[in-house]
């Protein structure tokens, strides 16, 4: 079915069947039937209110026009033709700390995944700010494992590149268990540079928030770097597939504070993660 369908649209579906060794044939006065859409999609951005006000929630008229989001990950391939919003590619996996400029790719598709959420501008599925320009910071592989110094060597690069691309906010879905106090962790100590220097840094907060064991949820399984101080860590929530805001629930997985050794407050936000 062509997506969205708006509220009230009058929807016909018709059921093709098809038996071994015999033509597919369309029945019409079984299989056929007409059906009122009742209920808006719950996508991420009719929850966040950003098509249409919800509840309290003013609609926004920001898109991201002019923000330049460099997303370190796994890559990107954008679809529809939208490979001009992509400033510059780099792959950081290589081991390089200055890499040469390259073509758009994501043999993993997590940071494809990732870029869409932030800002994809195609009808069907858009994302959070449609307007925005990317930089590609590629740092983990095709099976998404990296190691972190390709992710400093990331992040080192666009504090030096922040003026040449127009970086304004980096993005961090990724991170490992915290082995050491934020004050000393290599990692962290990489994205409070960033922030010093002018870049708005978002980390995820993880996603250790239940015991693999038990599968009882837990505390303190914020991972690095959602622990650096001046990041704007972020969790997942549930929406029960609704608009309202006050059925929102922590998702189960979702990493909860405090942070390990230092008993930070953490996530700072959470937000719709939850298919």
């Amino acid at each position: 079915l062509p997506a969205p369908v708006a509220v009230g649209a009058v929807v016909s579906a018709t059921a093709t069947k098809t038996t071994s060794g015999y033509a597919a044939f369309t029945d019409t006065s079984e299989f056929a039937k007409n059906v009122t859409a009742a209920l808006a999609p719950y996508s991420l951005r009719s929850t966040l209110a950003l098509d249409s006000a919800t509840g309290g929630t003013a609609t926004t008229t920001r898109t991201g026009a002019g923000v330049t989001v460099a997303v370190v990950d796994s890559g990107m391939v954008l679809d529809g033709g939208a490979a001009a919003r992509v400033k510059t590619t780099r792959d950081f996996t290589t081991g390089a700390v200055n890499p040469a400029h390259i073509a758009p790719l994501d043999p993993h598709g997590h940071g494809t995944h990732i870029a869409g959420l932030i800002g994809s501008n195609q009808a069907d599925y858009k994302g959070v700010a449609p307007d925005v320009s990317y930089v590609s910071l590629r740092v983990l592989n095709a099976s998404g494992a990296g190691s972190t110094s390709s992710v400093i060597n990331a992040l080192q690069w666009a504090v030096v590149n922040k003026a040449a691309y127009g970086i304004d906010v980096i993005n961090l879905s990724l991170g490992h268990p915290i082995y050491e106090p934020a004050e000393t962790d290599p990692l962290v100590q990489a994205v409070e540079a960033a922030v010093r220097a002018g870049i708005v840094v978002v980390t995820s907060a993880g996603n250790y928030g239940t015991n693999p064991l038990t599968g009882q949820v837990g505390y303190a399984g914020i991972s690095s770097p959602g622990n650096a101080p001046s990041a704007i860590t972020v969790g997942a929530l549930r929406t029960q597939d609704t608009t309202r805001r006050s059925d929102d629930r922590m998702a189960e997985y979702s990493s909860r504070g405090p942070t390990w050794y230092d008993g930070y407050a953490k996530p700072d936000v959470i937000a719709p993660g939850h298919r």
